[in-house]
């Protein structure tokens, strides 16, 4: 766990790796370090993106957008 937040402090700052980086911690039941990441988050203005689906049906294309 201490590997992944050191490598998420040395790579660029984007939200996808504090993101997977709390998931870990959540999976783990470590809480403290879920909010701790979060906090981190958002002292530093990064934000999740929104995820994106795409579905065809009778030759449309319907998007849906999901996020917190």
């Amino acid at each position: 766990m201490e590997i992944g937040l050191f490598a998420a402090d040395q790579l660029v700052e984007r939200s996808g790796y504090y993101v997977l980086l709390s998931k870990i911690y959540a999976k783990a039941g470590r809480w403290k370090d879920v909010r701790m990441v979060r906090s981190i988050m958002k002292t530093k203005g990064i934000k999740k993106m929104l995820g994106v689906s795409n579905l065809e049906l009778d030759g449309q294309v319907h998007s849906f957008l999901s996020g917190d």
